[in-house]
């Protein structure tokens, strides 16, 4: 009796365990994403983020008085580490909250293939998503969001990443560009938020905003205090 009572014990035991066992693992992945996510904050907090105080004249024609250059701060290697990180872990951020994206369009500035889009390929590799390159007012070609191995076109939540959103405006451009040819942007991703109306336009829209960076974080991190002055005028090609 007392044996078989050690063994509903033990039995009772390894239930217990294998029911915690997937809590426990959840919980370490959380964790870890926790740890890895306040490193890269940091990271971005020591990083020369590419901001320069000048005249910019925005696409709409209104003046700001910093300018957030995409090209000079992925010009670094150890930038590009820290961005793949941080958009690894972005991805893995929708997915948890249902947003379960499975493809990347790349929005191109009016001057070609700068800023972001020239980490396509990298990023692409890195989340094992198929992409795309979006050109504002210009439809997709014909077959860019097929499924070529199987042949047939496959339903896709996509994600739009971008340099910088300010307004919105370039960037719900190029949201109506990949929906009408059958994706559904349920996402977009940028470096940096100047934080100035974007987030809700988008919001809008239906779409998530997640940014790197925002005007507001390049304050409190001591960003913006360090950022160099210019007497060049800055023209932005892409809001």
């Amino acid at each position: 009796m007392e044996q078989l009572i050690q063994q509903l014990a033990n039995v009772k035991a390894l239930v217990s365990i294998t029911l915690a066992l997937p809590l426990i693992v959840i919980g370490m992945a959380v964790w870890f994403l926790s740890v890895r996510r306040k490193a890269v904050a940091f990271q971005v907090a020591a990083a020369d983020f590419g901001i320069t105080k000048c005249k910019f004249i925005l696409v709409q024609g209104r003046e700001s008085n910093y300018f957030f250059n995409a090209d000079r701060f992925l010009s670094q290697p150890k930038n590009v580490q820290m961005f793949a990180l941080w958009f690894e872990d972005a991805i893995r951020e929708l997915r948890t909250s249902g947003l379960h994206v499975n493809m990347l369009a790349f929005v191109e500035k009016t001057a070609g293939p700068v800023g972001v889009l020239t980490s396509k390929d990298l990023l692409s590799l890195r989340t094992g998503l198929p992409s795309v390159t979006v050109r504002p007012r210009r439809r997709l070609k014909a077959g860019a969001v097929t499924d070529r191995s199987a042949g047939r076109a496959v339903e896709h939540a996509g994600l739009l990443v971008s340099d910088v959103a300010t307004t919105g405006r370039t960037m719900l451009d190029a949201v109506r560009v990949v929906r009408d040819s059958g994706v559904n942007v349920v996402a977009a991703a940028v470096l940096y938020d100047r934080e100035e109306g974007a987030l809700n336009d988008l919001k809008r829209a239906g779409i998530k905003l997640v940014s790197m960076l925002t005007y507001q974080q390049a304050i409190d991190t001591g960003i913006m205090d360090r950022a160099p002055f210019t007497d060049v005028e800055e023209k932005a090609v892409v809001a």
